[in-house]
Protein backbone atom coordinates (compact mmCIF):
# COMPACT_ATOMS: atom_id res chain seq x y z
CA UNK A 1 0.00 0.00 0.00
CA UNK A 2 1.37 3.45 -0.87
CA UNK A 3 0.62 6.58 1.15
CA UNK A 4 1.40 10.20 0.30
CA UNK A 5 1.14 11.13 3.98
CA UNK A 6 0.70 9.20 7.22
CA UNK A 7 0.19 10.50 10.76
CA UNK A 8 1.04 8.27 13.73
CA UNK A 9 0.18 10.16 16.91
CA UNK A 10 2.29 13.32 16.54
CA UNK A 11 4.71 11.80 14.02
CA UNK A 12 4.16 12.99 10.43
CA UNK A 13 5.41 10.78 7.61
CA UNK A 14 5.57 11.76 3.97
CA UNK A 15 5.44 9.42 1.00
CA UNK A 16 5.74 5.85 2.27
CA UNK A 17 5.31 2.29 1.05
CA UNK A 18 3.63 -0.08 3.52
CA UNK A 19 3.70 -3.87 3.19
CA UNK A 20 1.95 -6.27 5.62
CA UNK A 21 1.84 -10.03 5.71
CA UNK A 22 0.27 -12.47 8.15
CA UNK A 23 1.09 -16.17 7.97
CA UNK A 24 -0.29 -18.23 10.80
CA UNK A 25 0.97 -16.64 14.00
CA UNK A 26 3.67 -14.54 12.28
CA UNK A 27 2.99 -10.88 11.41
CA UNK A 28 5.46 -8.92 9.31
CA UNK A 29 5.07 -5.19 8.58
CA UNK A 30 7.47 -2.94 6.67
CA UNK A 31 7.46 0.74 5.84
CA UNK A 32 10.20 1.28 3.27
CA UNK A 33 10.91 3.87 2.13
CA UNK A 34 9.60 6.52 4.51
CA UNK A 35 9.97 10.25 3.88
CA UNK A 36 10.06 12.26 7.11
CA UNK A 37 11.34 15.60 8.36
CA UNK A 38 13.57 16.28 5.35
CA UNK A 39 15.15 12.82 5.41
CA UNK A 40 14.36 9.20 4.71
CA UNK A 41 14.04 6.02 6.68
CA UNK A 42 12.62 2.55 7.01
CA UNK A 43 10.79 0.61 9.70
CA UNK A 44 10.23 -3.13 10.05
CA UNK A 45 8.50 -5.18 12.73
CA UNK A 46 8.14 -8.93 12.96
CA UNK A 47 5.83 -10.46 15.56
CA UNK A 48 5.98 -14.22 16.03
CA UNK A 49 3.53 -16.03 18.30
CA UNK A 50 4.17 -19.51 16.88
CA UNK A 51 6.68 -20.74 19.48
CA UNK A 52 6.67 -21.34 23.22
CA UNK A 53 7.33 -17.63 23.86
CA UNK A 54 5.87 -14.86 21.70
CA UNK A 55 8.49 -12.44 20.45
CA UNK A 56 9.08 -9.43 18.27
CA UNK A 57 11.93 -7.82 16.40
CA UNK A 58 11.77 -4.21 15.27
CA UNK A 59 14.27 -2.09 13.32
CA UNK A 60 14.00 1.67 12.70
CA UNK A 61 16.56 3.39 10.47
CA UNK A 62 16.57 7.15 9.83
CA UNK A 63 18.87 9.07 7.49
CA UNK A 64 19.43 12.86 7.38
CA UNK A 65 16.32 13.63 9.46
CA UNK A 66 15.72 17.10 10.97
CA UNK A 67 16.27 16.20 14.62
CA UNK A 68 14.36 19.05 16.26
CA UNK A 69 11.14 18.21 14.42
CA UNK A 70 11.59 14.45 14.87
CA UNK A 71 12.33 14.57 18.61
CA UNK A 72 9.62 17.16 19.22
CA UNK A 73 7.03 14.90 17.56
CA UNK A 74 8.22 11.69 19.23
CA UNK A 75 9.50 12.79 22.67
CA UNK A 76 8.47 16.43 23.12
CA UNK A 77 12.17 17.47 23.13
CA UNK A 78 12.94 20.75 21.34
CA UNK A 79 16.53 21.39 22.46
CA UNK A 80 18.24 19.24 19.80
CA UNK A 81 19.12 20.88 16.46
CA UNK A 82 20.62 19.66 13.21
CA UNK A 83 20.22 16.66 10.95
CA UNK A 84 21.04 13.15 12.00
CA UNK A 85 20.93 9.48 11.19
CA UNK A 86 20.21 6.66 13.62
CA UNK A 87 19.35 2.99 13.86
CA UNK A 88 17.30 1.34 16.59
CA UNK A 89 17.20 -2.46 16.66
CA UNK A 90 15.04 -4.07 19.39
CA UNK A 91 14.34 -7.76 19.99
CA UNK A 92 12.22 -9.11 22.84
CA UNK A 93 10.26 -12.17 23.89
CA UNK A 94 8.25 -13.31 26.88
CA UNK A 95 4.85 -14.18 28.17
CA UNK A 96 4.02 -10.66 29.41
CA UNK A 97 5.52 -7.20 29.96
CA UNK A 98 7.11 -8.11 33.30
CA UNK A 99 9.07 -11.21 32.24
Amino acid sequence: MAANALKIRKLSLGKSLIVFSLRGAHLNARLDPIALYGGTGSFAIDVDDSGALPGFHSVLELRSVALREFFDATLGVKQIEGAGSMKLDVRASGTDMTR
